[in-house]
C-alpha cells in the first residue's frame, strides 16, 4: 500500500503534530482479479477499527484514486514509490511506503493555485519541506521537469509559473537556497506571503490534505 497526504507529513516530514485521515491506496496489479474483494475487505476493517478507537468514519481512505486515473500508469507511480524505499509501516501482512515525493509536491502545488479553494499553510509547509528534502537527496538544485514529468492529460492545468516562483522564496527564505537554480523564469507575483506562509513550526492546524496529496 501507498500513503500520501497528512499522514506522511506527520510520519516522515514531521511538520505538523496530527493528521485527520490517512489517504492511501492499494497496488492494483498486486491483486489482480481480486482487486475489489480486497478493497472491500480493507474498507470493512478500516470501518471496525474506526468505531473501535472513536476515530471518524474514512479515517483511511483511497479517496485519492482519482488523481491516479490522470496518470498514463498509474502501476509506473506504485513502483517507484517503492523504489523510492520510504517505509511508513511494517508488518507480516502488509508494507505502507510514502508515495513517490515528486508527484505529491506536484499535487500540493496544483491544489495551491486552484481559486475554487484558499491556500492552506500546511500545504505551504508540506510543499518547502518536499522540496528541501528532494534538494538535499539530489545533493542540489533541481530540475523544472519534475513539475512536469506527471502531466499526462488536459484535465488540468500544470504547475503554474507563479506558483513555482512562491515556492523557491519560500525555501530561499527558510533554508537560503534555490532549489532550481536553472529557472530564470521569475515573476512578481509569487503565490505565497513569507510573512504568513511557510512556517515550518506551524502546529495549530491538525486537519490532513485531504487530496494527495
Amino acid at each position: 500500500m501507498v500513503a500520501s497526504g497528512g499522514f506522511v507529513s506527520v510520519m516522515v516530514l514531521r511538520n505538523r503534530p496530527a493528521s485527520q485521515d490517512l489517504d492511501c491506496f492499494l497496488n492494483a496489479n498486486s491483486v489482480g482479479n481480486w482487486y475489489e474483494p480486497v478493497r472491500s475487505h480493507m474498507e470493512q476493517l478500516i470501518q471496525q477499527v474506526g468505531q473501535h478507537l472513536g476515530y471518524i468514519g474514512k479515517w483511511a481512505n483511497d479517496e485519492v484514486r482519482w488523481f491516479l486515473s490522470l496518470l498514463d500508469d498509474p502501476e509506473d507511480l506504485f513502483q517507484q514509490s517503492k523504489r523510492q524505499g520510504v517505509v511508513l509501516y511494517r508488518d507480516e501482512n502488509l508494507i505502507i511506503y510514502a508515495v513517490l515525493w515528486e508527484w505529491v509536491l506536484v499535487r500540493k502545488l496544483k491544489r495551491l493555485q486552484m481559486e475554487a479553494q484558499p491556500s492552506r499553510k500546511e500545504d505551504w509547509n508540506d510543499c518547502v519541506a518536499i522540496t528541501k528534502l528532494l534538494y538535499d537527496v539530489n545533493g542540489g538544485g533541481l530540475q523544472r521537469e519534475i513539475l512536469t514529468r506527471f502531466d499526462h492529460t488536459a484535465i488540468e492545468p500544470p504547475v503554474e509559473e507563479n506558483t513555482v516562483t512562491g515556492l523557491r522564496r519560500l525555501v530561499g527564505h527558510f533554508y537560503r537556497v534555490d532549489p532550481f537554480p536553472n529557472n530564470d523564469n521569475e515573476t512578481e507575483d509569487d503565490g505565497a506571503d513569507d510573512d504568513d506562509e511557510g512556517d515550518d513550526d506551524d502546529g495549530d492546524d491538525d486537519e490532513g490534505d485531504d487530496e494527495d496529496g
